[in-house]
């Protein structure tokens, strides 16, 4: 039987930020290869398209979105797969036991990848069902404001869910636990009681990174731009975006792996200071 502990989520925030401190020669070596080249890379090959062109309709402008998602897909799921991979390696380095070197660890990150993925499909297919059952029977009530209730519904369970299994990525690495249904039994069990500390923390961590963003991105874009020209200026600002990327990915899984070890025991991975 899981005890439940409350979340203290400044201790969570300093466990994560003095790890990174300790370890930030490998942390960042790994965030280099896992989440800013592969960032960085789509950046550069696929810019994002613009919200609003002049001319275009609604429709016009759905299709175009849709276009630049539907190519852009196969290298966005590449990208993915990359950052799970290095999040998992982390996450092992960070709190996994027989100290293992970064190779070792990036090799079994690989192997948890898989059990991840499998994991996250289970929830989707899930999810997708219940929620269209539920959309289904608003629609069929044949009242649109029932019909809009019911879409609120569907997709803030589907919200829900997605925090009940927000440490299954952890639990993988740290545990071992690699069978999908007892990972995410697990991870619901870790977050009752705590799913309104974990959004509360995780709204002010993507709140800090999209201003800083934000900030860095408007005042450097003019600079570069003035220096380097348009060209220049937009390659420079997706290297400094794709590097503020990194570091906060980094952040947000060093915090989980916190979390982790806060409402699953000292016992289930110490947060080291240093590792091979």
């Amino acid at each position: 039987m899981t005890v439940n502990v409350k979340l203290d989520t400044n201790r969570a925030w300093q466990n994560a930020h003095a790890a990174i401190l300790g370890n930030r020669e490998a942390l960042l070596a790994i965030a280099g290869v896992f989440f800013f080249l592969p960032s960085l890379a789509f950046a550069l090959l696929y810019p994002q398209p613009p919200a609003v062109q002049g001319a275009m309709t609604p429709e016009q402008a759905m299709v175009f979105i849709e276009k630049f998602y539907r190519e852009s897909f196969p290298f966005m799921l590449a990208v993915t797969v990359a950052q799970i991979v290095g999040a998992m390696a982390i996450l092992r380095l960070y709190a996994g036991t027989g100290r293992p070197t970064v190779g070792n660890a990036i090799g079994k990150g690989a192997v948890d990848t898989l059990a991840f993925f499998a994991a996250m499909i289970l929830v989707w297919l899930a999810g997708s069902l219940a929620a269209s059952l539920v959309v289904g029977l608003g629609v069929a009530s044949g009242a649109q404001a029932v019909a809009g209730v019911a879409a609120a519904v569907a997709f803030a369970g589907l919200l829900y869910v997605s925090l009940r299994v927000i440490l299954v990525m952890p639990i993988i690495a740290v545990e071992g636990l690699r069978k999908p249904v007892a990972a995410l039994q697990r991870s619901w069990a870790l977050t009752r009681g705590n799913v309104g500390r974990i959004v509360l923390f995780l709204l002010l961590l993507l709140l800090a990174y999209a201003v800083i963003v934000g900030v860095v991105a408007s005042l450097l874009g003019i600079v570069f731009a003035l220096i380097l020209g348009a060209t220049g200026g937009k390659i420079a600002v997706a290297i400094v975006s794709s590097a503020l990327g990194a570091v906060f990915t980094l952040y947000l899984f060093t915090s989980l792996a916190a979390i982790h070890r806060q409402l699953a025991g000292p016992s289930r991975g110490e947060l080291r200071s240093t590792f091979d």
